[in-house]
């Protein structure tokens, strides 16, 4: 399947026409400050019971190491009417150490890029440096050059090799370690049920995807 937008991931818009502007954010060296960067899920998104649930729906499920974040697409939703109005959106670059479930493009097995909408203006370069190494995502394709019926898209290709695909995480599809618990970037998985919150590593949910 593919999803056209970061917004609108199959049934959910999760980012609506936010100002991009803001202040700066000055990281400190946390995968918080990674998470106060991002904008924010917006309305009604989908979730599921398990890891194996939600591993059936998307394209691919990945584990694998961040080695990069550049700044992405920007994406005006409202031309019309509020043409000054744009989501900017920052690229994550993540080495493939495993393809849990579902399957890339050939030559696409060693990288993927993952696209996540910001809330602030970034240091990309500072984020990536506090950002957390391993990584679970539950990732679906977009197509770089829409952002939605009637939007306006910039910045096709920024932040990763001209014509290279680009994906968006779901809800509960960018998890890390943090300590002990386990966090995604934009939702508490805690929030989820026992199905998530009953998993206490990357390794454990990495099974119960792949298995579910």
């Amino acid at each position: 399947m593919v999803a056209a937008t970061w917004s609108l991931v199959i049934v959910a818009t999760l980012v609506g026409c936010s100002q991009s502007s803001g202040p700066s954010l000055e990281p400190v060296g946390s995968a918080g400050d990674l998470r106060a960067a991002l904008a924010a899920p917006e309305g009604n998104y989908r979730t599921f019971e398990t890891p194996g649930e939600l591993g059936r729906e998307v394209d691919v499920v990945v584990r694998g190491t961040i080695t990069g974040i550049a700044e992405g697409r920007s994406i005006v939703y409202d031309p019309e009417n509020y043409p000054e109005e744009s989501q900017s959106h920052m690229v994550v670059s993540v080495r493939v150490d495993d393809i849990v479930r579902g399957q890339q493009a050939a030559g696409e097995t060693s990288e993927v890029y993952v696209e996540v909408p910001t809330s602030v203006d970034v240091d990309t370069d500072a984020l990536a440096d506090a950002a957390p190494r391993d990584v679970l995502l539950f990732l679906d394709e977009v197509d770089p050059r829409s952002g939605g019926a009637g939007t306006r898209v910039s910045d096709v290709d920024a932040g990763r090799p001209v014509d290279s695909r680009l994906y968006a995480p779901w809800p509960a599809g960018f998890l890390y370690l943090d300590g002990d618990q386990v966090e995604d970037l934009r939702i508490d998985v805690i929030e989820l049920g026992p199905g998530w919150s009953e998993h206490r590593s990357l390794d454990s949910l990495e099974r119960a995807a792949a298995s579910g």
